[in-house]
C-alpha cells in the first residue's frame, strides 16, 4: 500500500531498493490517522456547518503532510527524498492559509481577517510554484543516523518568516478572543480546547527550523 502511494508521488520511478522499513515512520502514520479521524469527527459534530467543513478540509491536507513525512523516513534514495519533499512542501504551503482560515472561522474573526487571508493564499501559490519547479525551497537531502532528511534552499528563510508571522497573528487573535470570553462560560471552555489544538499545530510546525539550520551547516 505505502509503496503504491510512493509510486504515485514519484510518477512510477520508485525502485524496490529505494525504500526500506523504518520504525521512525510509524509515529507519523499514526499521527496522520488521528488527525484525519479528528477532522471527520469534528465535521460530524458541527453537522455540516462552515466550521466543520473548513476544519475537516484542513485536517485532511494536514494528515497528508504528516503521512508524507513518514514516507520520507522510508526512502533510502536522496533523489527520491528531494522529489517527494518538494511535493510535500507544496502541500504544506496550501495547508498554511487553510489553517489560517480555519482558525479565523473558529475565532469568529474571518471577516476582519479576510484581506490577510486572501494575501496568504497568494503567498501560498507562489511557494507552490517555487517548491515544485525549483530547488530554492528544497535543495537536496542529507543523511543522518536515523535516515535521510530534506534540506532547505534559500527560500527556506522566507518560509520560516511566513510561518512566524502566521504564528504571531493567530496567537494574538486567540489571546484577544480568550480574554473577551466570559470566565467560566461555554465559550471560554471551547477556547481552552481550541488553544490545546492550536498548540499542537505549532508543535507540528516546529520540525521546519532544524531542516533550515542543518542545510546551512550550523549543526
Amino acid at each position: 500500500m505505502l509503496s503504491d502511494i510512493l509510486q504515485f508521488l514519484l510518477g512510477g520511478r520508485l525502485l524496490s531498493e529505494d525504500y526500506a522499513f523504518n520504525w521512525l515512520a510509524l509515529p507519523h502514520f499514526l499521527a496522520a490517522a488521528m488527525i484525519f479521524i479528528t477532522g471527520i469527527m469534528i465535521g460530524r459534530w458541527e453537522q455540516g456547518s462552515r466550521i466543520g467543513r473548513v476544519f475537516a478540509a484542513f485536517s485532511a491536507i494536514f494528515a497528508v503532510w504528516v503521512a508524507g513525512r513518514g514516507m520520507v523516513q522510508l526512502l533510502t534514495n536522496e533523489e527520491m527524498v528531494v522529489l517527494v519533499s518538494r511535493n510535500l512542501f507544496a502541500i504544506a504551503a496550501v495547508a498554511l492559509p487553510m489553517a489560517l482560515t480555519a482558525i479565523s472561522v473558529m475565532l469568529y474573526n474571518e471577516r476582519e481577517r479576510r484581506y490577510f487571508i486572501m494575501s496568504n493564499w497568494v503567498i501560498a501559490f507562489v511557494f507552490v510554484l517555487i517548491a515544485v519547479n525549483t530547488s530554492w525551497l528544497v535543495s537536496d537531502a542529507k543523511r543522518y543516523s536515523w535516515g535521510l532528511e530534506p534540506q532547505f534552499g534559500p527560500a527556506g528563510y522566507a518560509l520560516m518568516l511566513w510561518i512566524l508571522v502566521l504564528v504571531i497573528v493567530t496567537t494574538s487573535d486567540y489571546v484577544r478572543s480568550y480574554r473577551a470570553a466570559s470566565a467560566g462560560g461555554s465559550e471560554r471552555r471551547r477556547l481552552k480546547w481550541f488553544g490545546a489544538a492550536l498548540l499542537s499545530l505549532y508543535l507540528a510546525a516546529s520540525q521546519f527550523p532544524p531542516t533550515l539550520i542543518d542545510s546551512h551547516g550550523t549543526f
